[in-house]
């Protein structure tokens, strides 16, 4: 049997990358079922708790721009990412909602 070869495209940090893997794993995302997630997260929250969706790494690899829209669609307060280049990727497309860093700044990320 022949594996199926597929390409795919890595939109970590803003960095579009293509290669050939064989085909191993499929994620599909339903964003009404993540909107659905958030709601539920949402109602077991005490009122007035303010709600943070990670992101970091890709957003675990389903796409960092299009998973923080929806995010921003479901009234998340907050986007959490780990590195510099996830929090301007996120501005630069418009995202509006805060976005905290969970991790420190280092020096090799700031264009001094």
């Amino acid at each position: 049997m022949m594996e199926k070869e597929t390409v795919i495209d890595s939109i970590a940090e803003g960095n579009y990358q293509s290669s050939t893997h064989p085909e191993i794993n499929r994620a599909e995302i339903n964003l009404t079922q993540l909107q659905r997630n958030v709601e539920i997260i949402r109602g077991k929250l005490k009122a007035g708790t303010r709600f943070m969706a990670v992101v970091k790494g890709d957003a675990y690899g389903h796409g960092l721009v299009p998973i923080a829209q929806e995010l921003e669609r479901c009234r998340c307060d907050y986007i959490g990412v780990v590195r510099l280049t996830e929090a301007l990727n996120l501005r630069r497309a418009g995202i509006k909602i805060p976005v905290m860093m969970l991790a420190a700044f280092i020096p090799e990320q700031i264009d001094w």
